[in-house]
Parts: structure tokens; sequence; C-alpha cells
């Protein structure tokens, strides 16, 4: 989550002990420092990385960008990173995704919300219920 988003939360967060958190490590290059590409897919949706302080040097922006990292805001760049990000997102689905069903039977309002805005949507929902509204939750 971004760092604002943490900032704004008002839930207290328990963090597992670090024994009981699974870690999924991520691909490191072994490329040389002119063949790395930090956003290049090789095959994969995922990047490999570079280890910090091993030299490799690269462009990190929130900017649309091409392979090396650098601003690229052409139609055909923008295209190639948006699909290998959803494509990422799609083909992670089944294991990222977490859906709640909450009193839908015999609701007259079903409010569908995710992410951050599924906290002030909840909050709404009772609010509703409290003054006798049949409202359900899918988040």
């Amino acid at each position: 989550m971004m760092d604002e988003v943490v900032g704004h939360m008002t839930e207290k967060v328990v963090i597992p002990p670090a024994d009981q958190i699974e870690v999924t490590p991520r691909k490191h290059t072994h490329k040389s420092f002119d063949e790395y590409l930090p956003y290049g897919t090789n095959g994969d949706l995922v990047p490999e990385m570079a280890h910090a302080g091993d030299g490799y040097n690269f462009h990190v922006t929130g900017l649309t960008h091409d392979e090396r990292g650098y601003p690229n805001m052409t139609l055909p760049t923008q295209d190639k990173l948006v699909r290998r990000l959803q494509n990422k997102i799609l083909n992670a689905i089944d294991r990222i995704t977490m859906t709640e069903e909450e009193q839908i039977d015999g609701a007259d309002v079903v409010v569908i919300s995710y992410g951050i805005t599924s906290r002030v949507a909840q909050r709404a929902i009772e609010a509703a219920r409290e003054k006798g509204l049949k409202v359900a939750s899918c988040a």
C-alpha cells in the first residue's frame, strides 16, 4: 500500500512474527550491467531485480516508462507496460484476491467496494443498517 494510505488507517495493524510470514523471493539478475533492463520481462511478467549496491544503475519513475525505467509517453510503450501489469495481476488473481459478502440475502442495496474505500463503505453500510435499511456488502 502507498504510504499515504497506511498513514490514514485508523485500524490496528498486527504484523505476525517473521517465521509466520511466507516470503516469495524475487528473481535476481545475473546479467551484465550493459544487458540488464530493470523492467525487461525475459518471458516472465515479473522483471528480474538487481541487488542494491551491486553497481547496476537504473532510473525509477512512476511515469509510464520503457524497459530501462526512463519516462516514455508514446502509445506503444504505454500499451506494452500497461498490458504487462494487467496480465501480471490477472495471472495471479486467485492468489491475490479475497472477497467477502455480508447479508446479501434480502438486501435492497448491495455496496461493492475494494481497497482502502472498503473501510469507508463499511462504516456507511453500518450506519444505513442502524437506520433500518437492508444493505449488503461485497468487498
